[in-house]
């Protein structure tokens, strides 16, 4: 995992992120194994000549290629391009990599489409031993039964789910077909020591392609956020994209963040990946605190309703009424106390604060983060040097820390190539 945050003015954005890479596998039989690296470049300048950057989280690499090297061959390949909206940068993005004639073959997508088939169907196999081990139940024959369970509630979850990229039930039966041989292999690999049914082994070949296709859980995709200003943008704007992979030539993707300046909001504070510290700065309350509270008003009321209709049965129809009522108004009650006492008074200050306290924000918010997870947690997800940059219309992106894994007095001829 990771931590990164965007503070937004109508003079600036700064961007910071930490340098922690969890590399998450699933192995054969569903186990998980975990890794975390340090030394991970998450933030790039898009170009060398306008102000936008870009945030990389989720994955190190995009089908197989590091996000950095991506970037790079972006911004060499378009050099002085620029466009009006940020939007269209994110666009050129994507359309760049779709086009490019060698990072992404057609032997390419098979194989990226090959290996998130395989995982799908180690996560299942994953899933379903947990709640057997859950459930305390040992042996083969609880196996086969909580395998062949959660085949059939996979396929439930994936009906739900919206497709991405332009794909539809008509493309997905045909990746059916056209993986059939690859999907026969990876369901006799990994489910032919269990007895399962035929017809719930048939259901793992839709299920396994819509892990291709299917918009079905958000953080499976590497997430990249674009930052900056159009040359037609007068205020910072934002845009978080979660991208599958290329399939059919088509990169999968959706929109999950927008944020734009204006004089009406006039500041923001955007987190991603890990976000509970900045969350808590941001609205006053513990995330995990404020679901607590949630869940316990919740059951209280449920108990509230359940003596109302032991003690007055005829009236406990229009008691349940007047407590939702009670409940709806202090849910809205408390969003607004947090809006009008903690974000906006925040804000205000945001929108006023020079580059420099822009930049120092953002790296203490993610100092926040790590040192939290250093403490809390058995495995350190947020961590490493932190990045900085800050991005003005004028002077475009600015660095304010950025690691090198040498010694940049060592290297004159490095800075000495990139500054050409």
């Amino acid at each position: 995992m990771t931590a990164e945050i965007a503070i937004m003015s109508r003079s600036a954005v700064a961007l910071a992120a930490d340098s922690a890479a969890t590399i998450i596998r699933y192995t054969a039989g569903g186990k998980e194994e975990k890794r975390v690296l340090k030394g991970a470049n998450k933030m790039f300048a898009l170009s060398r000549s306008e102000p936008v950057a870009v945030m990389i989280f989720g994955d190190a690499s995009f089908m197989g290629v590091p996000w950095e090297t991506l970037v790079k061959m972006y911004r060499a390949a378009r050099k002085t391009t620029s466009f009006p909206t940020l939007v269209e940068y994110a666009r050129d993005f994507f359309k760049f990599l779709e086009e490019h004639p060698t990072l992404f073959p057609d032997e390419a997508q098979d194989q990226e489409a090959k290996t998130r088939m395989r995982s799908y169907a180690y996560m299942v196999l994953g899933q379903a031993h947990n709640k057997q081990a859950n459930a305390g139940k040992v042996g083969k024959r609880a196996a086969n039964k909580y395998i062949g369970e959660e085949i059939d509630a996979e396929l439930k979850f994936l009906d739900k789910c919206k497709f991405m990229g332009g794909f539809n039930q008509t493309r997905l039966d045909a990746l059916i077909d056209k993986y059939e041989a690859d999907l026969d292999s990876i369901i006799s690999d990994e489910f032919g020591e269990f007895r399962i049914a035929k017809d719930r082994l048939a259901r793992l070949r839709p299920i396994l392609v819509s892990a291709i296709c299917k918009l079905w859980f958000v953080e499976a995709s590497a997430g990249i956020v674009f930052s900056g200003f159009g040359t037609a943008d007068h205020f910072p704007k934002l845009v978080g994209y979660r991208c599958r992979g290329i399939f059919e030539n088509v990169l999968l993707r959706f929109r999950k963040e927008q944020h734009e300046i204006t004089n009406a909001a006039p500041a923001a504070i955007v987190p991603f990946a890990q976000t509970e510290m900045v969350k808590t700065f941001l609205y006053g309350i513990d995330p995990d605190i404020n679901m607590a509270v949630t869940s316990f008003l919740n059951e209280s009321f449920k108990e509230i309703n359940k003596e109302i209709r032991a003690a007055a049965p005829g009236a406990a129809p229009g008691i349940a009424t007047t407590a939702k009522k009670i409940r709806d108004q202090f849910d809205k009650d408390f969003v607004q106390y947090i809006g009008a006492n903690h974000v906006q008074p925040l804000y205000r200050i945001v929108d006023v604060l020079a580059k420099e306290e822009l930049a120092e924000l953002a790296e203490t918010l993610i100092n926040m983060e790590s040192l939290k997870k250093r403490i809390t947690q058995p495995i350190e997800s947020v961590g490493g040097p932190v990045d900085v940059a800050v991005i003005s219309k004028a002077e475009g992106v600015i660095w304010i820390k950025r690691k090198h894994y040498f010694t940049p007095g060592l290297n004159q001829d490095y800075f000495s190539r990139v500054g050409r």
